[in-house]
């Protein structure tokens, strides 16, 4: 018997640490890839180590299982890749969804939610001060010293934009306007959060990427619609349409059209000529980050220089892994969000701001997945591994057989 209560004793505490590592990785990957994904690959070794040595098997709800399938599928398609050694490659990068299946069983009650979240929005924060303070600078530092491609100060500021800060900064500003609810009977409290979702707000306009502003602007209505009364709804409408009269946001959507025009070299064509072609000739897809610019040269030299992907989840994982990939994509998507709002409901009448919580991240994940529409955010490595955490996060229920721990 004591053997047994020093065992759990063990296991608790290792867990206790996976739990930890995987909210520091949570947190530093807003700012540093490096630190972020040290931290997340200490903690699957904590979880994997423990979970062998106590012989106990993690939960096996639907979001895990699908997060299995796209890793053991692209992983297989290193055997039919046109260009192997970059597929193995960046294959560690596909392997990150393991982190989705660790939150999931980590995350099993409502304290360890909040501070996986709190998390998040704490580095959200410190990432939006940072951009605030360090985009103007650079962007007047580089019209000081002529740096190509930077006539004048606002095309110098729009260059310093970054869709991975845009995207996890978008995920915080949702989060926020959760834990602002949740607070709304407080007013010291909701001051704070308030001010906590503007920073951010602040933040995301500065890096200046439309496709982050669209799913923000659209998840923050969604939730007003399904949370708040009528007159905020209309004040967050006023907001938005203030914010698209200042000039540089005007600039930034007056180029929109560009992206829809094939002789641009941009998304048209890519998604248009480049990706059908590709998917005609390799049916089955080339392998996982099989794609080149090299390859999409040679299929239309006019393509936009530089680039490894096709601006798109869905098109780039057609590409990749054929129907198959996409299909398997689609799944773990869809099993995640209707996982969220699920537990989300059946929490709302024992812990209703857990259940508010868990209805942001649905939002979040909703969000992620129209800005993959027209990004390739599953091939980034730091959105992915916030999307996974928090749809893990959000998937994880009472039923977790870690809970016992």
């Amino acid at each position: 018997m004591t053997v047994d209560t020093d065992s759990n004793d063990r296991a608790r505490t290792s867990f206790s640490c996976a739990f930890g590592l995987l909210t520091a990785g949570l947190f530093s990957i807003t700012f540093s890839i490096a630190l972020g994904s040290g931290f997340f690959a200490l903690s699957i070794l904590f979880f994997l180590v423990t979970s062998i040595v106590q012989r106990r098997t993690p939960a096996d709800n639907m979001i895990a299982i699908s997060a299995a399938l796209i890793i053991m599928y692209g992983t297989a398609s290193y055997f039919w890749s046109i260009n192997p050694e970059m597929t193995i490659h960046k294959l560690s990068r596909l392997w990150w969804l393991t982190t989705l299946i660790i939150a999931a069983n980590l995350t099993y009650n409502t304290q360890r939610l909040t501070i996986l979240l709190k998390a998040l929005v704490a580095g959200c924060v410190t990432l939006s001060i940072y951009n605030i303070i360090r985009n103007p600078l650079l962007a007047y530092r580089n019209v000081e010293l002529n740096a190509p491609g930077c006539p004048d100060f606002l095309t110098a500021l729009i260059s310093r934009g970054s869709m991975t800060y845009s995207q996890i900064i978008m995920a915080g500003i949702l989060i926020s306007l959760a834990f602002a609810y949740n607070n709304r009977n407080d007013r010291s409290g909701l001051k704070v959060w308030l001010a906590v979702t503007l920073i951010q707000i602040v933040g995301l306009i500065i890096n200046f990427k439309r496709g982050a502003w669209f799913c923000a602007v659209f998840t923050i209505i969604l939730f007003a619609i399904l949370r708040l009364r009528k007159m905020y709804l209309a004040i967050i409408l006023a907001s938005v349409a203030a914010l698209c009269l200042l000039p540089p946001v005007q600039s930034r959507l007056s180029t929109l059209k560009d992206e829809f025009k094939v002789e641009k070299g941009g998304r048209a064509m890519m998604w248009l000529d480049i990706a059908p072609k590709l998917h005609k000739a390799y049916p089955s897809g080339i392998g996982y980050a099989a794609l080149t610019d090299k390859k999409m040269k040679e299929i239309n030299p006019k393509v936009e220089p530089g680039r490894n992907h096709l601006h798109s989840n869905l098109v780039n994982i057609v590409v990749e892994l054929g129907w198959v990939g996409a299909v398997l994509y689609i799944f773990m998507v869809a099993v995640g969000i209707r996982m969220a709002f699920k537990n989300s409901a059946s929490l709302k009448p024992v812990d209703a701001k857990a259940s508010e919580l868990l209805f942001a991240l649905a939002l979040v994940q909703i969000g992620l997945f129209l800005n993959g529409l027209v990004e390739y955010n599953f091939g980034d490595s730091e959105v992915l591994l916030v999307y996974c955490v928090l749809t893990g996060a959000a998937a994880a229920t009472q039923r977790t057989q870690l809970q016992k721990l």
